[in-house]
């Protein structure tokens, strides 16, 4: 089956603190050709960010009919489309002009679903920001055109398919990793996913250091729980992330420094020589990530030399955590 621009629905879930959901919302309805509609649900919204959006016969707001959280929120918004085709986006996702005509062209036979890239933004404030966007933006260039994959910052999905499916897993209150959690549900039931690497949005999220190194740890965790929780499911297990292997293999130095550090009074030129190599077999396991970012120019090639490992350190610790949790505490989200 063939689409139109106007047999789309954009899902933009919004919620307190979406300072740039009013924006984003008219870059999707500026398109050309626009969707069918923008659905923005609104998830409890308190700070007045609602009364912002622009006045459009193309754009509902509808409330979340469900619990607390992006999970429901685009589950309501949804159950609350329609069109044929949704487009789930974030409340800080600025899309281009062109992308309605795209998408509705990448439903050839076959596509239950279809995820986009995010674009380079060279022109965000700081480090940590950068360095955020160019991962997500590498880590997807990576994979091939058949994924078992959903990312919401550019995620998009036969209706009927989406609420078969049953939608996304309501368990997750707050951000966090429900999409990945969906693709391995759809992966699961067999949907058919494609990437296309052609369809960029503006994903214009901001971090700090910190801001980015606590994400680590929580993402970290979460995804280690899900992979427990949903592991024994047939078709759901396995690295099902857009998480690049080498960077996974990667893991497990941070538990090598600390055994060199421990061995350090006893035997220092065996741990220096040991923290050393293991240094260098993290910069090896991620030479392509590294010579992409070091493309961007010196500074962050020399910041990327110095985040890596921290980087790694709390993905780490929220691993850790997050399967100690799991069965220790019995915590499942």
């Amino acid at each position: 089956m063939t689409y139109d621009p106007s047999d789309i629905s954009v899902v933009m879930p919004v919620g307190n603190g979406a300072a740039l959901a009013a924006a984003a919302a008219r870059t999707a309805l500026a398109a050309k050709p626009p969707p069918g509609e923008v659905v923005v649900v609104d998830d409890r919204v308190t700070d007045g960010l609602l009364a912002a959006l622009p006045e459009s016969d193309r754009l509902r707001v509808v409330p979340n009919d469900g619990g607390p959280g992006p999970a429901a929120a685009r589950n309501a918004g949804a159950r609350a489309a329609r069109n044929d085709v949704l487009l789930f986006v974030d409340a800080d996702v600025f899309v281009p002009a062109d992308i309605f005509e795209k998408l509705a062209a990448a439903y050839g036979d076959g596509v239950d679903a279809v995820v986009g890239v995010e674009a380079e933004l060279p022109t965000l404030p700081d480090f940590a920001s950068k360095y955020k966007n160019l991962w997500m933006r590498f880590t997807y260039l990576q994979l091939p055109a058949r994924v078992d994959l959903f990312y919401t910052s550019c995620a998009s999905i036969k209706r009927d398919v989406f609420l078969v499916a049953e939608g996304m897993d309501e368990g997750y209150k707050k951000p966090s990793v429900e999409d990945t959690a969906f693709g391995r549900t759809l992966a699961a039931r067999g949907v058919r996913v494609f990437l296309d690497k052609d369809i960029e949005v503006e994903h214009r999220k901001l971090y700090s250091t910190v801001g980015a190194l606590t994400t680590a740890v929580r993402r970290g965790a979460a995804l280690a729980r899900c992979i427990l929780r949903m592991g024994r499911r047939r078709g759901a297990g396995g690295n099902r992330t857009s998480v690049p292997t080498s960077f996974i293999l990667s893991l497990p130095a941070p538990g090598l420094f600390l055994l060199w550090a421990a061995l350090a009074p006893f035997v220092w030129e065996w741990a220096a020589l040991g923290a050393a190599a293991t240094l260098v077999a993290v910069y090896a396991l991620n030479f392509r990530w590294l010579a992409f970012l070091a493309r961007r120019g010196a500074v962050m090639a020399l910041g990327a030399l110095a985040f890596l490992p921290l980087e790694l350190a709390f993905s780490f610790a929220g691993g850790a955590w997050g399967t100690a949790s799991y069965f220790l505490l019995q915590r499942r989200y």
